[in-house]
């Protein structure tokens, strides 16, 4: 059983969409496969960031899903243990540093172990 940090560099969310998730229900949030990241498992919130937060306010665990497939554009620098390349990549225009979101604990090996 792995300690997963999910993290994530968007910080803007949209009121009016979090609020239409918690009166509408929630879906999924969709996570990069997990990985170790100086010393700490680590996954990134890939899609989803107005559900978890819909999740937040209404106590709730969210339901989540590892992306593996390496289609997803990005996730071939995961594959091949390009870490800093793949944040660096991930990250894009946005100036907002990496900062954690969510824990999970999973039966999932990370992928660069």
């Amino acid at each position: 059983m792995y300690h997963i940090i999910v993290i994530s560099s968007q910080a803007y969310l949209n009121e009016s969409i979090v609020e239409d998730k918690i009166s509408k229900g929630v879906d999924g949030i969709y996570l990069s496969p997990p990985f170790v990241h100086k010393g700490i498992v680590k996954a990134v919130l890939l899609d989803g960031h107005h559900t978890l937060e819909a999740c937040k306010r209404q106590n709730i665990k969210p339901q989540h899903h590892f992306i593996d497939d390496d289609l997803v554009d990005g996730l071939e620098l995961l594959f091949s243990d390009e870490i800093e390349w793949y944040l660096d990549w991930a990250k894009g225009e946005v100036e907002t540093e990496w900062y954690p979101t969510y824990r999970l604990y999973e039966n999932i090996d990370p992928i660069n172990l």
